[in-house]
């Protein structure tokens, strides 16, 4: 489920253990918090190797936390909207850093929205953004809970759990909405996975250039 780039040689491999982790996290796997169940519909991929891609917009954190795997990274600057939540998936040996962001839950989009949700639970798909409950000043305890908690744990508050029937949606690869880099390469990269139908925002799909895997 958590892709290991310790031995990638080529962007070939990045991109291969990117799809692999995607199609178990987005069809086989369910997000649990409390009593809920949410679908992970979009991840998008950071990565920071020394050797094969230095992508500097993956947050190499102070306190290392994207140099290890399987951890929930919760990247706590600027205005709550743009706040988000990652699968860890670094390697500390290799001086990896990397995180699956959260990109997308169900049918909404955004990984600042899917934070919202977790934190606060499912809310009308109809509510506009602007409208939603961003005053994080009583998740303070929850925040800290969930960062740097283990993913896969079943004593976790928030855990990747396999579901018991694997969903039946084709999934797209495509362009990582707005990754902070100006790098030509980076923007370029092929690095967000979502299923189909992809969160039902069919002209973003066409901006982000998604194809079906």
């Amino acid at each position: 489920m958590i892709p290991d780039f310790s031995d990638v040689k080529c962007e070939k491999d990045i991109t291969d253990k990117f799809i692999k982790a995607g199609r178990s996290i987005l069809l086989e796997t369910d997000l649990i918090c409390r009593n809920e169940r949410f679908q992970i519909t979009a991840l998008e991929l950071y990565l920071f190797h020394k050797k094969l891609w230095k992508d500097k917009s993956t947050d190499r954190d102070p306190e290392g936390m994207q140099l290890e795997a399987g951890k929930w990274y919760i990247r706590r600057r600027g205005h709550r909207t743009r706040w988000r939540i990652d699968i860890t998936a670094g390697n500390k040996d290799n001086s990896i850093y990397a995180g699956l962001l959260i990109a997308a839950i169900g049918n909404e989009n955004g990984p600042g929205i899917a934070l919202n949700k977790i934190l606060h639970g499912n809310t009308d798909p109809k509510i506009n953004k602007s409208k939603r409950i961003w005053d994080y000043s009583r998740d303070g305890d929850t925040i800290e809970t969930i960062h740097g908690s283990i993913a896969t744990s079943q004593d976790s508050y928030l855990r990747l759990e396999k579901c018991k029937i694997r969903s039946d949606h084709s999934l797209f690869i495509g362009l990582r909405k707005n990754p902070p880099t100006h790098e030509k390469r980076f923007q370029e990269a092929r690095l967000r996975i979502s299923i189909d139908p992809p969160c039902g925002r069919w002209k973003e799909n066409r901006d982000l250039q998604m194809e079906r895997l």
